[in-house]
């Protein structure tokens, strides 16, 4: 016993704004694939038909009416491919059928185009690329980062914890006698009592995009005066067991439909 159930339809490609890519050549009865290792494409739009025909990238005016479709003017660039072998004179073909042709077809995903003496290519619609996830802004990245510090920087403790995205176990440790759910008190304790120097951006000197999701930037800092930031060494070191340092990285990150700073400023005992 066989079961059969209809197939729904392939709905009709259509001829304009569809990306066409060539499967067969027609001569009368007979029909030929291309040469392996190569493509030729058909794009019409906007009065203009263009496409790579194989080697060389084509294009030409068309005028369309109801099943008919002409390309009488054809330029081409010059370039010249030695492989695969044989690639030229196919090229040579395609350009020469599509310059002939005066008739059109569509069923379904293919387009079949003929000239008035049974020569024709066959064509399959290409898939639209796929729109993958968009990635993060890079300029909303930035501003984050510089808002977070001018935030701190500027007493406003409660606005700047809000572009924090990292963990708050280190200001709770520090800062045993607040309740860890206050995040304003913590934010001003780190920033007048525990050391983290809580300064405005001087320059965001570079900007790496560590994946879809995330940020990684270099800053330096500028102190009241306006002038550079540098950290020294510290806690008995020597320039040269821990060298002064100007820039510092941070990583931003997006969440909640905007992006958050994942480390606390910089430490300085």
């Amino acid at each position: 016993m066989l079961v059969c159930v209809p197939v729904e339809p392939v709905p009709d490609a259509a001829l304009e704004g569809t990306s066409w890519a060539l499967t067969t050549f027609i001569d009368g009865d007979v029909a030929s694939s291309l040469i392996s290792g190569t493509a030729i494409t058909l794009l019409l739009e906007d009065g203009t038909a263009r496409g790579s025909a194989g080697c060389n990238d084509y294009g030409g005016k068309y005028t369309l009416q109801p099943g008919i479709l002409e390309i009488p003017q054809i330029d081409i660039t010059e370039q010249l491919c030695l492989e695969p072998v044989g690639i030229m004179e196919q090229e040579a073909q395609y350009v020469a059928i599509l310059k002939d042709v005066t008739a059109f077809e569509i069923d379904g995903n293919q387009l079949v185009l003929r000239t008035k003496d049974d020569r024709g290519l066959v064509f399959e619609a290409q898939a639209p690329p796929q729109a993958g996830p968009e990635p993060p802004d890079e300029e909303a990245a930035q501003q984050a980062l510089l808002g977070y510090f001018s935030l701190l920087s500027d007493g406003q403790y409660s606005q700047g914890a809000e572009l924090y995205g990292g963990d708050y176990g280190t200001l709770t440790g520090w800062n045993p006698d607040l309740d860890p759910s206050d995040r304003a008190g913590l934010w001003e304790r780190g920033c007048t009592m525990n050391g983290l120097q809580c300064l405005p951006v001087h320059e965001i000197v570079a900007t790496e995009r560590i994946d879809e999701d995330s940020y990684r930037l270099t800053v330096q800092f500028e102190n009241a005066d306006g002038s550079l930031f540098v950290r020294g060494p510290c806690c008995g070191a020597t320039e040269e067991e821990m060298p002064s340092q100007s820039e510092f990285v941070f990583t931003v990150v997006s969440q909640n439909e905007g992006f958050a700073v994942q480390e606390l400023p910089v430490y300085v005992p």
